[in-house]
């Protein structure tokens, strides 16, 4: 087995331990029910959402750019994963040491907690994909990626499995253990990074005086006409139309009283979705490339909205989860492969760091679907997510080939 095929299997076990964590704590369905078993409704578990969403882009070009290059070797990006650790392990500690009845104080440790997860996700995630371009050939990432967030799935599967059960079943400290349990898990798949080696050089270092130099970086990437500003363009209407799951759960719980026990099914079916989604995005990416890949992402993300405007019966709920899945799936696939794809790999984590936190602010749409929900109905906001897939299936019908030259068809 030549050192490629060697980081190829160590990803793939890193990722199913950390998918087998990440399962525990999933803030479309256990965190949110966390919230409701509080008493919080639909604006607070969009309030969540979005901190997840913000925390994890928001510093990554400030990551990019002030840490050095020496933290796409996976020796010291293992190191990096400090951050999301301690966040998960407090929120467990404090979970498992406060009294049920002390609210406050858990809705503090819980936000408190998850902002951190998130943070140390966003330090992470640009290092950590130009780590990956380092250690794996640029001819079988899409497979990589599409292998690994498939086998990280069927781990989610059995650990939110194993959480919902918990959870409903309003065991004692349970939502504790899934934080304990999720830590433990994450802390074995980060260690293990040290066991991949580069295959490629380390990225240029950041400019003199990154930091100062940030945001008139950020403003030249959104003037520039390209590749980079089309693939933009179509990743932010990709985070605008993605469907609250979270909403979708309040609004279950809400609306339709749905009996607890269905979400040791809906947990599970939706990484289910992303997992089957990943398998057919990572196939059109290699094969077919990125417009193929993003017009079967938006296709699947219009899917959901209409299913939960029209459908009533427990299996069409479970199919939205399902769909839901695939479609927040979309962008842990398309998002690295187009990054790498559009920036030259001694730039890869500036790239990743100012891609990423140029989609910051379209983080914040589960907020704008809690709003347009607690304001208008569910309806509306259903909808509202129908109407901005189709703007985006609109414009890539218009548009050629998003992999090489950025051209609009006359």
């Amino acid at each position: 087995m030549n050192q490629a095929q060697k980081n190829f299997t160590i990803g793939v076990v890193r990722e199913c331990l950390w998918g087998l964590g990440y399962g525990f704590i999933p803030p479309a369905t256990i965190l949110t029910l966390a919230l409701v078993d509080m008493g919080r409704s639909a604006v607070s578990a969009s309030l969540l959402n979005s901190l997840v969403y913000v925390g994890i882009l928001a510093p990554q070009v400030f990551s990019a750019l002030l840490l050095p290059p020496k933290f796409t070797h996976p020796r010291p990006l293992a190191w990096l994963h400090l951050p999301i650790l301690l966040g998960v392990l407090s929120a467990g500690v404090g979970f498992l040491l406060v009294p049920h009845e002390a609210t406050t104080a858990r809705l503090f440790l819980l936000y408190g907690g998850i902002s951190t997860f998130a943070l140390g996700i966003g330090l992470v995630e640009p290092h950590w994909i130009a780590s990956m371009g380092r250690c794996i050939p640029a001819h079988i990432r899409g497979r990589f990626f599409g292998t690994i967030i498939f086998t990280s799935g069927a781990c989610q599967i059995f650990s939110g499995w194993l959480a919902s059960r918990w959870v409903t079943q309003h065991l004692q400290n349970n939502y504790a253990y899934c934080f304990l349990l999720a830590f433990s898990c994450m802390s074995v798949s980060a260690s293990l990074l040290v066991l991949m080696k580069p295959l490629g050089p380390a990225p240029h270092p950041p400019p003199p005086n990154a930091l100062k130099s940030a945001f008139r970086l950020l403003k030249e990437k959104i003037g520039q006409k390209g590749p980079f500003r089309g693939g933009m363009v179509l990743t932010m209407l990709l985070f605008l139309s993605a469907f609250p799951t979270a909403l979708w759960t309040v609004y279950l719980k809400e609306q339709i009283k749905v009996d607890d026990s269905w979400f040791q099914l809906f947990t599970p079916v939706v990484t289910l979705g992303g997992m089957a989604g990943v398998v057919l995005l990572g196939y059109l990416l290699d094969h077919r490339g990125l417009r193929a890949a993003f017009t079967a992402a938006f296709l699947g993300g219009l899917i959901v909205p209409l299913l939960a405007y029209w459908g009533t019966s427990s299996g069409t709920q479970a199919l939205t989860f399902a769909f839901s899945g695939f479609f927040s799936f979309c962008y842990t696939l398309i998002g690295p492969v187009l990054i790498l794809r559009l920036s030259h790999h001694r730039e890869s984590s500036i790239q990743a760091g100012l891609f990423n936190t140029l989609m910051t602010p379209w983080c914040l749409a589960p907020l704008l679907y809690g709003f347009v929900a607690s304001h208008w109905g569910y309806s509306p906001a259903f909808l509202l997510s129908a109407l901005c897939c189709l703007t985006a299936l609109l414009i890539l019908s218009r548009m050629g080939k998003l992999d090489g030259k950025w051209r609009q068809k006359s």
